[in-house]
Parts: C-alpha cells; sequence; structure tokens
C-alpha cells in the first residue's frame, strides 16, 4: 500500500469503493429497520420527505447514493437522529467519533421514559379502581357492581364505566318493613318520613364514600348519577390517554379537533386518536391536571389556564403534541390562541356548527343571563378566518355539522355519539386521500 508525504497509508480506490458501499448497506438496513419499526410504506415516507418513491426506493437498494439535502426530513420522518444517518454513510469527520451514536441512544430512552411516564400518569383513572378496592376491604358492609356505559345506536361505544355501590349488611331499611299494618291511619306520613330518611341515609353513605376515594375520583373525572341508588360513573372515551404502543405515523404528527361547547368536540377527537392509537389531550381536563383547579375555579382563571396549555400545543406539534388528538371548544381560549395559529401544523379539524345550533347552545349555556356565551359564535368565526388567512387548504378540514340530533329538545347522547363516528370517518378518508 502507498503513503502519503507523512508517512500515512492511503486506501486505493477499490478499497473507498468497498468502504462506502459497506456505508450505505448499514444505511439501508437502519433506514429499512426504522420503515418496519413505525408502520411506513416507501410511497408513504417518500411523500412524507417530498421525493419520489423510486428514488428511495434505489437509495435502500444501494444502487444510487442518497442525497444530503433529504437526510434532515428523512431523519424526521422516521424517528432517527440526523448525525446518525450521516454517521452510519461516513459523511462525518473521524473526530466527531461515535457522539451521534451516544445522541440516538439518549434520545431513545428520553422517549421511552416519556412514553413509560404517561402510561403510569394515565393509570390514574384505572388507580380508581385500586381505591374502590381498598374501600371494600376497609368497609365489608359494602359491594360494588361495575357495568359499561355504552353509548350510540349504529355505533355503541364504550363511554363511561358505571360503578354501583350497595350496602350488603346493616342496611337502614332493613327495620322498613317491620311496622307494616300498624297505624294504617297514618301510612302517608310513614312513607314520607322513609323517603326522608332514604335520602339522609343515601347522603351519609355516599359522604363516607368520598372520604375514602373522593381525591382520586375526582382526578378521574367522575360524578354521581341522579338516581336512587349510589351509582358512580367514570368517563372513559372522553378521558386525556397517552398515545398507543403502535401510534400511526404516515400522517403529520399532530391534530388539533376545534368546535363550539356540547356539540361533540371531545367525542370527535377522542375516537380519532383510538383510531390513530394516538394520545387523546382535552384543553380544559389538561388545565385542571396541570395547574391543580378545581372544579369551582372562577371561569378566568380556567380560561387562562386552558389559553396557555392550546399556546402550548400549537407552538409545539413536533414535541408537546406529538402524536396527540386534542380537543378545544371553550370559547376565550379559542378567541385568545387560534388567531395567531401557525401555517403548518397542527392538522386542524373544524366542526362548524350552523345557526340554529348555535342559538340552541348558546340558549342551553345561558346566554341571557351570560353575555359571554355569545363568544362561541365569534370564536368559530376567528377559527375559520385564520384557516382560509393563513393555511394552505392541505392542512385544515371543516366538517359542517348536522343540525339534528343538537337542536333537539332534550340532547340525545346516543345520536351524538353516532354523529360523532361519521364526522371522524370524513376525517379518516380525509387524512388517507392526503
Amino acid at each position: 500500500m502507498s503513503e502519503d508525504q507523512d508517512g500515512l497509508p492511503v486506501r486505493s480506490a477499490e478499497a473507498e469503493r468497498t468502504a462506502a458501499r459497506d456505508a450505505r448497506r448499514r444505511w439501508a438496513r437502519e433506514v429499512t429497520q426504522a420503515l418496519q419499526e413505525q408502520r411506513l410504506s416507501i410511497h408513504a415516507t417518500a411523500k412524507a420527505v417530498g421525493i419520489s418513491p423510486g428514488r428511495l426506493q434505489a437509495w435502500l437498494s444501494q444502487d444510487v447514493e442518497p442525497s444530503p439535502r433529504a437526510m434532515k426530513d428523512l431523519a424526521r420522518v422516521i424517528g432517527r437522529g440526523h448525525l446518525y444517518l450521516l454517521q452510519l454513510l461516513e459523511w462525518l469527520p473521524a473526530d466527531v467519533g461515535d457522539m451521534p451514536l451516544r445522541w440516538e441512544a439518549s434520545d431513545r430512552l428520553r422517549e421511552a421514559l416519556a412514553d413509560a411516564a404517561a402510561w403510569v400518569t394515565a393509570a390514574g383513572s384505572g388507580g380508581l379502581l385500586g381505591e374502590i378496592g381498598t374501600f371494600l376491604a376497609n368497609h365489608p358492609g359494602w359491594e360494588i357492581t361495575v357495568r359499561a356505559g355504552m353509548r350510540g345506536r349504529r355505533f355503541p361505544v364504550h363511554y363511561t364505566t358505571d360503578i354501583d355501590f350497595r350496602r350488603t349488611n346493616g342496611s337502614p331499611d332493613q327495620d322498613e318493613g317491620q311496622n307494616e299494618g300498624q297505624d294504617d291511619d297514618h301510612t302517608g306520613d310513614r312513607d314520607d318520613d322513609h323517603t326522608d330518611d332514604r335520602d339522609e341515609d343515601r347522603d351519609e353513605d355516599r359522604a363516607e364514600i368520598i372520604r375514602s376515594i373522593g381525591p382520586v375520583a375526582r382526578r378521574a373525572g367522575s360524578r354521581w348519577l341522579d338516581t336512587d341508588d349510589l351509582v358512580l360513573s367514570v368517563p372513559v372515551l372522553c378521558v386525556n390517554k397517552p398515545r398507543g404502543l403502535r401510534p400511526a405515523l404516515s400522517v403529520p404528527p399532530s391534530i388539533v379537533v376545534v368546535g363550539i361547547p356540547n356539540t361533540g368536540c371531545r367525542e370527535v377527537a377522542a375516537l380519532l386518536a383510538a383510531e390513530l392509537d394516538w394520545a387523546h389531550v382535552d384543553v380544559r381536563a389538561l388545565a385542571h391536571e396541570q395547574f391543580g383547579l378545581t372544579t369551582d375555579v372562577p371561569a378566568e382563571i380556567l380560561d387562562r389556564a386552558q389559553a396557555t396549555v392550546a399556546q402550548r400545543l400549537l407552538t409545539q406539534p413536533d414535541t408537546a403534541a406529538r402524536c396527540t388528538v386534542w380537543s378545544c371548544e371553550d370559547p376565550k381560549p379559542i378567541l385568545q390562541t387560534f388567531r395567531e395559529i401557525g401555517p403548518d401544523l397542527p392538522l386542524v379539524v373544524q366542526l362548524r356548527a350552523p345557526d340554529r345550533v348555535l342559538d340552541q347552545v348558546a340558549h342551553r349555556l345561558g346566554a341571557d343571563s351570560n353575555p359571554e356565551v355569545n363568544l362561541i359564535e365569534a370564536a368559530q368565526h376567528v377559527v375559520g378566518r385564520a384557516l382560509a388567512a393563513e393555511r394552505d387548504p392541505s392542512t385544515y378540514l371543516i366538517l359542517d355539522l348536522p343540525e339534528e340530533p343538537f337542536t333537539a329538545p332534550a340532547p340525545d347522547q346516543d345520536a351524538m355519539i353516532d354523529t360523532a363516528v361519521d364526522l371522524v370517518h370524513h376525517v379518516t378518508t380525509w387524512l388517507h386521500s392526503r
């Protein structure tokens, strides 16, 4: 082997070509593995990177050397480090050493830890059942029945988990029939007294349960149903959830569903997140959680907290809102944030309400006594104008809500879920076409 002017060996042209082929082979093997992990096709990946599928296929077949200009975008799409891909191709100076590999390992470790933390946080709602188990162990006079609360006629979905509490002994009603047949002249008085006694007993029983599981039940967003029995309803569909183990990565990394209150905005976001195996976040719920707000917090404080959360999700689609479908429906946070929406991400799905629905929702929310309720129409117009002014049509979708079931005299929850499922079908079709 010949030597250069410093006496160091010089690699032959054949050796250089062999080293380059080996580097391309390592690079192609790593990219192919990343595509398999992310469930990405060559066509979808090439489209996201901005190159032709044939070009990417040629790179992976090692027929053509990859383009340095496309490497940064490719790294972003497949979830690998930019410098790491450059190092595999031996395009970095030798003195950089194994730093890119260490950074890649560190990034993967941070992502794994973040996912683990999200799963632990999500276990909070499941933790309620653990607290109830402790309650039953410490209070042997109780038993529970757990039922899945389903909503939807055409498309039934698991909406809540309803927990029915009952006493198994020492019930205040045990002596109810002991004096039956006595004092017939005062039967009506006894019935009224028994009703009052039952109400008092139910209130005492509820207070006993709350003392044991109250904090966890509040964090899970549960509420007592308005029935004669003690039934605690725990939300399932609309709760904030972490992303799944195999999230869809062939679509841009963040989606927001925005609408007006009481028209299924959260339900559409939650169903879409389940379809993509993404995280689901409702801005109001996340504001309560992150800032430790109680249910009786003043409206202006809750609005500011929601605006803070929405602003972060809007401006950090690749980090804070990555693989997340989030929903926002309160008018003030929308007015404070969506005016300044960026030109690209997140993808926006707006549920646009017709005038009759706007009027009906405003009436139900008490527009006569609370003028701020009328801001819902202004918020809807602001979102529409911001999208038309700032966005390419391929980055947003506007869906017009039907008048029914939202203008019905009484809300039909089953019909609302069926409508939400129909809307999600439109969204997924749109995502597929993109």
